[in-house]
């Protein structure tokens, strides 16, 4: 499967999925998929991507192991950010009515499938 499909298979597994992107360890959105293109959250991924990246630098000095994910929670929506090895973070947004738990499996599970597309 390609990136786009793999992107939208995971939209399609989590009810209250508004989007999912791949960003590289730089923040820069490779692809997103924004279906309903209600979020807007797309243009500003970048953002979290660079996040995503200073707080896994923070294995050197916590002690405490490499992050393997991160979660960035507001009253409307909730970023879901999972490390593909070194160089790559997938995103999913979620709705706030969503089942994190769930979201955050399928998201685990997509990854290994995405890290043999990239």
């Amino acid at each position: 499967m390609q990136l786009e499909e793999q992107l939208n298979r995971l939209i399609d597994a989590v009810d209250g999925a508004m989007g999912a992107a791949l960003l590289s360890s730089d923040g820069v959105v490779i692809h997103a998929i924004e279906p309903r293109r209600s979020t807007g959250i797309a243009n500003g991924l970048s953002e979290f991507g660079l996040v995503a990246k200073q707080l896994t630098s923070l294995d050197d000095l916590s002690h405490l192991g490499e992050p393997l994910s991160f979660m960035f929670d507001s009253t409307e929506r909730t970023v879901l950010i999972r490390s593909l090895g070194p160089n790559y973070f997938v995103a999913l947004w979620v709705s706030a009515a969503t089942d994190v738990l769930v979201a955050q499996f399928r998201l685990r599970v997509v990854c290994a499938d995405l890290m043999a597309v990239i």
